[in-house]
């Protein structure tokens, strides 16, 4: 900061935090933009949406991905980023703004997802590209599989859990929690942004299950906009891209319409 700043003004400590209590019907609420859309309507006021346009691919990287629990992912993104500079320190308005909604800065990709979580109320994940083996797979966990978490605890898992794993082992409970061997770290160069629609009833008390109660679970618990996850990674990607630099590959997409959410016809009188 150039000397004799005012450290509020540089911070920008004068601001209001506004703390919201969001019932389990209004899940379109956890994320600042869906509060702001109320907001806008009741106050006739026209929403300003974060910049979500589409990210060119600039290489051809791609990751196979087979979901094989459609029912509890009927949508799977998943983008490559390669040749980030992962030791890139993350803005300061972004820091901050995650400290005040009361998360840690850890590494600028964990900081994009998390702010992008909290932006939308999409969650996301980051895995290391290097620690991949072979491809993504969606399916339920074997009986009694096991996964050491980010957090270094092992976690035990039951059939009707679903988790992201390559071809050889699980890499993270899906909608849950992260897999320490497939985390983002101080060498990591490569990664695959994940960004899904898991459904509600795949995700409830599994978290409580372990003793886990994290931001992503407590979203898809109450449901996710089934809409959101090309916004989101095109978000994620493109601050990504603009504060660790990198080349991103194209999107993969694995869909299952017939799984999706329906719209729900309403008749007014």
């Amino acid at each position: 900061a150039p000397i004799g700043t005012d450290i509020r003004d540089y911070l920008k400590l004068n601001d209001n935090t506004i703390e919201i209590s969001v019932t389990p019907n209004r899940a379109d609420c956890l994320g600042i933009i869906g509060v702001a859309r109320d907001v806008g309507v009741l106050n006739q006021v026209a929403l300003t949406e974060p910049d979500m346009s589409p990210v060119a691919a600039t290489i051809d990287a791609t990751l196979p991905i087979r979901v094989d629990a459609p029912q509890a992912c009927p949508r799977y993104l998943g983008r490559v980023v390669k040749g980030i500079d992962v030791k890139a320190p993350s803005p300061l308005w972004m820091r901050e703004k995650l400290r005040r909604c009361g998360i840690r800065s850890i590494d600028a990709v964990v900081d994009v997802t998390n702010y992008v979580l909290l932006e939308l109320g999409q969650p996301m994940h980051a895995f290391d590209l290097s620690r991949i083996d072979g491809g993504i797979v969606v399916r339920m966990a074997e009986e009694g599989e096991t996964l050491t978490l980010l957090d270094g605890n092992e976690a035990k898992l039951n059939a009707d859990t679903l988790v992201i794993a390559d071809h050889q082992k699980a890499l993270a409970m899906g909608g849950i929690f992260g897999g320490e061997h497939s985390g983002v770290n101080g060498e990591t160069q490569d990664v695959l942004l994940e960004c899904a629609f898991f459904s509600p009833l795949s995700i409830t008390g599994r978290a409580r299950r372990h003793g886990l109660h994290t931001d992503a679970s407590h979203r898809y618990e109450r449901g996710v906009d089934p809409a959101l996850q090309y916004k989101a990674m095109e978000r994620a990607t493109r601050l990504l891209l603009d504060i660790c630099g990198g080349q991103a590959g194209p999107i993969i997409d694995v869909t299952h319409e017939n799984e999706l959410p329906k719209r729900a016809t309403i008749t007014l009188r």
